[in-house]
């Protein structure tokens, strides 16, 4: 089975991280780019106007990647976004690979 964590985010950070990967940031714990094993348990970080990532974990350790309590894990390094998906209507997609257009009201894919 392909395991994946889940990022969950504002639509408005979905253009800088497409350009620069995930980066670390300070967050509730330490400076780190936060991960779940799955969407449910992000936690819903991005509120009303969130937008979900994952990305195989396989490739997060590449990424100095670790998990505490079977349940989150985090990297301080940056996860570039050549690694990353995006859920657009419903199915993911190489972040890469979409066209965003920015609009006064949120994104448009």
């Amino acid at each position: 089975m392909t395991e994946y964590r889940y990022h969950a985010t504002l639509y408005s950070s979905l253009l800088g991280i497409k350009r620069r990967g995930l980066v670390p940031s300070k967050g509730m714990y330490e400076r780190g780019v936060y991960f779940a094993q799955s969407i449910k348990e992000t936690g819903g970080y991005g509120i009303r106007r969130e937008v979900f990532l994952r990305v195989l974990k396989k490739d997060l350790e590449r990424y100095d990647y670790g998990e505490w309590k079977d349940d989150e894990g985090w990297t301080e390094e940056v996860v570039p976004p050549e690694v990353i998906e995006v859920k657009v209507d419903g199915d993911w997609k190489r972040l890469e690979e979409i066209k965003i257009k920015k609009l006064t009201d949120g994104l448009v894919f």
